[in-house]
């Protein structure tokens, strides 16, 4: 038996480029991280909600805007189509 596709973790690494919060049209509220991702020129979104994350301290990470000029792998879930953060991982500058 396989697995869904929003069961698998995909790991992404790349930069956010900017961070827009918003609220779903259910009132569950987001952020849209425009991302640059390495070797994936597709992906320039991955949504970001609180309650779907592993690591709490990411969404304050995210309010705060400590996010500019770090790199990560992103951990995401495959959810419509649309990629939801799940967990991050911060890349010192050699990696």
């Amino acid at each position: 038996m396989t697995k869904a596709r929003a069961e698998y973790i995909y790991k992404l690494s790349g930069i956010i480029k900017n961070a827009k919060f918003t609220t779903t049209q259910k009132g569950r509220k987001k952020y849209q991280l425009e991302v640059s991702i390495k070797h994936q020129k597709n992906v320039k979104i991955i949504q970001a909600y609180r309650d779907k994350l592993e690591n709490p301290q990411i969404w304050t990470t995210i309010e705060q805007g400590n996010y500019l000029e770090k790199r990560y792998i992103f951990y995401c879930q495959n959810y419509m189509g649309q990629y939801r953060l799940v967990n991050w991982k911060e890349l010192n500058n050699e990696n």
